[in-house]
């Protein structure tokens, strides 16, 4: 295989000559597609990552939100249940005070019954004696000794009670 000089220079300058046109015509448009590629591609990837760090701020703002949220949920758990023991202390209270009154008014019930029958045996006491008495006198006492004895009886009933 012979060397064809004139085949190679032909080639070499259609070689070069298509270097050239692409250089000159097609050089630019490409490096700019590829140039607009590589900043789509960034933009995109700057995006990507904005949102990343959005979302990570806004998740840490829900979460945040939400220990919010847990807290005052607890908070008025707390306060339920202090108001649910002020209740039953309210009620227990009253239910006290109520035994109480009722307690001294059965005391003072008791009392008043006492007080009373003590005085309807009073009252039959002095009218048993007072009938004694007056047996005993029209039997063998006269009047002057009858007025004595009844006023010691009744001095005696009066210290006695």
């Amino acid at each position: 295989m012979d060397l064809v000089w004139s085949e190679v220079v032909t080639q070499i300058i259609g070689f070069i000559l298509a270097v050239w046109i692409l250089h000159k015509f097609a050089w630019k448009p490409i490096l700019g597609l590829l140039d607009s590629r590589r900043r789509g591609i960034e933009n995109a990837q700057q995006e990507i990552k904005e949102q990343r760090e959005e979302v990570a701020g806004q998740k840490a703002h829900y979460e945040q939100e939400l220990r919010n949220i847990e807290a005052r949920a607890r908070e008025r758990i707390q306060e339920a249940v202090r108001e649910a023991n002020d209740i039953a202390a309210r009620i227990r209270e009253q239910a006290q005070e109520e035994r109480r009154q009722r307690l001294s008014r059965a005391e003072d019930e008791v009392a008043r019954i006492q007080e009373s029958a003590t005085e309807e045996v009073r009252r039959q006491t002095v009218n048993l004696a007072v009938a004694a008495a007056e047996k005993t006198i029209r039997e063998h006492l006269d009047d002057e000794r009858h007025r004595k004895l009844i006023r010691e009886f009744i001095d005696k009933v009066e210290t006695a009670s």
